[in-house]
């Protein structure tokens, strides 16, 4: 039983090595400033999805956090911690058509809070959320059928670790600035460097 043990302790040593990665940073070509909270991701692929529910909470009429990214197996919370009615919308947003509303959640007092599944997006799907009583606000969520993807930090640095070695097409949405394409070729065991700049 030991060298069955000890064998297949090696084959997932060997698998993990052939996992390569892609750091980089994004700027904006007229102001020369970094972009935070850009989402970069790998438009194809498939493995194990990352498991972090999405939270998206209204504290002081604002919607918190601005960008975040999840996985089609995890579970959207709306939170609202107000002590005021809140009226939040969840539309799907696309290139090619109008945006598509899924949901409109009424969140009647401070505490309340209620989750949805977000297993029915199968591809790659940019949520907004917004509501108002008054004031507009949104919050963005990702929802990616891989994990490889990653947020800007203040920077405009990223890194996408344990990627399989290969091409793939480098994805970057920011609210204000739009899409960047690129294609980047992942070696195996090694770092790909990707800087990438927005123009006006």
């Amino acid at each position: 039983m030991r060298p069955l043990s000890l064998l297949i302790l090696l084959a997932l040593n060997a698998r993990a090595a052939d996992l390569g990665s892609v750091t980089g940073a994004v700027y904006h070509v007229g102001t020369n400033q970094p972009v935070a909270g850009a989402i970069v991701y790998l438009g194809a692929g498939s493995g194990g999805t990352p498991v972090t529910n999405a939270v998206v909470e209204v504290r002081d009429g604002v919607l918190q956090p601005h960008v975040q990214v999840t996985g089609r197996t995890a579970t959207l919370v709306l939170r609202n911690t107000d002590p005021t009615l809140r009226v939040v919308r969840i539309d799907v947003l696309n290139s090619t058509n109008a945006p598509v509303r899924v949901l409109t959640q009424a969140m009647p007092y401070a505490g309340f809070q209620k989750a949805f599944a977000l297993d029915g997006f199968r591809d790659t799907t940019l949520l907004r959320v917004t509501g108002g009583n008054g004031e507009e606000m949104a919050a963005y969520v990702a929802v990616l059928p891989h994990p490889w993807a990653a947020l800007t930090d203040e920077g405009g640095r990223f890194t996408i670790a344990g990627i399989p070695a290969g091409t793939y097409k480098l994805f970057v949405w920011h609210e204000a600035l739009g899409v960047l394409t690129r294609d980047v070729r992942v070696p195996a065991n090694r770092a790909t460097t990707a800087d990438l700049t927005f123009t006006p």
